[in-house]
């Protein structure tokens, strides 16, 4: 009620006293004043009726996915007004009432995801796994066996309905339908909320035998060629000048190369700024330690906000690589972790990208280990590859490399 409360007033104030239209009293009802503010916060209820429907977990992308339904509907509103010639209609006003209503939806689902956390029962006899998903955040657990299910005050249950289920909980878990409780599967609830899919629970099956959309490959593939092109002006600005501070910093090339493998297995030749006193292609591959003592000054930076990748955008162009996509590897590393981790060669099914969805969530892998997780989010990107994450993609690239997180 309260956020309701401040969009009317808002609408109320904004339509008062906005070029000239009414006579600057708030609640003078002229000049269609009433019908403009009911007309907005229809809008907010109906907004925020359903992000509260179809975002009661707070999954990974929810967020962005609110932000998204709030500038959708205001567009749709604002287009509306535009084509019936309402009077009403101004762009500020509606882009206004746009950025209020989103961040009273932000505000709200903040707290509410901290203060009431959704409550789920989670069923599972493997301690190992009910910990793993016990520790993501926002959610208030209540642990189960799967011989003790009783119905209490929840949200949600989860259980590994993908195994064999008895009869037992069967009937428990139907009574629980049946009285509202949301019953899901766990590890693709736990994938959901997390953006990842676990080494464990990773089969072809969890794949769909291993197949990828290939009509959004073939408008990924345009729209990365589109996009390189836009930009290439800025792109050319960019090297130029990094070009000139690498040659002023330190001896020798501007560009690094390095083999890497790409889509389908197949190798490539990937080329990057130069970042370190000595290239390393003649030496043994190996994980950038933490503070390495090759990098120069300039290349720290570089590195830092990511510029260091900005000639990869000629591989884009060659159709090598994607914006988006997991990170490439080199062939040694690939032939090496093919053989230790399942499943590994899976990545290879889209095209390598100059920015990835395990990039952003888990920055940089140091050893075998943190490899393996780093593929757990490529395994989460490929399952779901779509239009929608490559943006929250984008998006979190350019919050790292605003705040220069991940880097070596």
């Amino acid at each position: 009620m309260a956020s309701i409360t401040v969009i009317f007033l808002v609408s109320c104030g904004l339509r008062s006293g906005y070029a000239g239209l009414g006579d600057g009293q708030l609640f003078v009802f002229r000049d269609g004043l009433l019908l403009f503010s009911l007309i907005i916060t229809g809008l907010f209820v109906v907004t925020f009726m359903y992000c509260i429907y179809s975002f009661q977990l707070p999954l990974f992308d929810y967020l962005s996915r609110i932000v998204f339904v709030n500038v959708a509907g205001y567009s749709l509103l604002g287009l509306l007004m535009y084509l019936s010639r309402i009077p009403l209609y101004s762009g500020s006003l509606l882009l206004t009432e746009l950025v209020t209503s989103t961040l009273l939806l932000l505000i709200y689902f903040y707290f509410r995801n901290r203060l009431y956390p959704v409550r789920i029962g989670l069923v599972s006899s493997n301690l190992e796994q009910a910990q793993n998903i016990q520790a993501i955040r926002y959610v208030d657990w209540i642990a189960y066996q799967p011989d003790t299910l009783v119905h209490t005050e929840l949200d949600v249950v989860l259980a590994d309905l993908q195994s064999v289920v008895d009869e037992k909980l069967a009937r428990q878990l139907t009574k629980l339908s049946q009285l509202g409780v949301v019953v899901l599967d766990r590890s693709y609830t736990e994938s959901l909320l997390t953006g990842r899919i676990r080494m464990e629970t990773v089969s072809l099956n969890e794949f769909g035998g291993i197949t990828v959309p290939k009509l959004y490959i073939g408008l990924k593939r345009v729209t990365d060629f589109l996009i390189t092109l836009l930009l290439l002006p800025f792109i050319l600005v960019v090297s130029a000048l990094v070009a000139l501070a690498i040659k002023v910093d330190s001896p020798g090339p501007i560009l690094f190369s390095q083999n890497r493998i790409g889509y389908k297995n197949k190798p490539f030749l990937m080329f990057k700024f130069r970042s370190m006193h000595s290239a390393p292609q003649h030496t043994d591959p190996e994980f950038a330690p933490q503070a390495d003592q090759r990098i120069t000054r300039i290349g720290r930076i570089l590195r830092r906000n990511r510029l260091d990748e900005v000639p990869q955008f000629w591989n884009v162009l060659k159709g090598e690589m994607s914006i988006a996509g997991p990170r490439p590897e080199q062939s040694q590393f690939v032939d090496r972790f093919s053989k230790t981790i399942p499943f590994y060669d899976l990545r290879h099914t889209v095209r390598p990208g100059i920015t990835g969805w395990a990039q952003v969530m888990t920055g940089y892998a140091s050893n075998e280990d943190q490899t393996r997780t780093k593929l757990e989010y490529d395994f989460f990107y490929i399952k779901h590859l779509n239009i929608w994450v490559d943006m929250l993609v984008l998006i979190r690239t350019f919050k790292t490399v605003l705040l220069g997180r991940g880097s070596r």
